[in-house]
């Protein structure tokens, strides 16, 4: 009887964990590559995490700002 208990258990939180939550390992963790490693996180941790990021995403001259979806957004002009 335990086991049934423990099997429904399980299957209930399975069923519990969002799409969203669950992760393929062809997809990274860490995009390291957006880390500016010259700066102390201790010190300035946005900028440790980001840096690298910002630095290689300027805003465009005819944005107010940018965002990595930014690029991937398409504007649909109502019919």
């Amino acid at each position: 009887m335990t086991w049934k208990i423990s099997a429904l258990l399980l299957v209930a939180l399975s069923a519990a964990v969002p799409a969203s939550a669950q992760h393929s390992s062809s997809e990274p963790v860490l995009d390291v590559s957006a880390l500016d490693r010259t700066i102390d996180p201790c010190v300035d941790f946005y900028t440790y995490s980001c840096g690298g990021w910002i630095k290689k995403n300027p805003i465009p001259p005819d944005q107010a700002s940018w965002a990595h979806t930014a690029s991937s957004k398409t504007i649909i002009a109502p019919s």
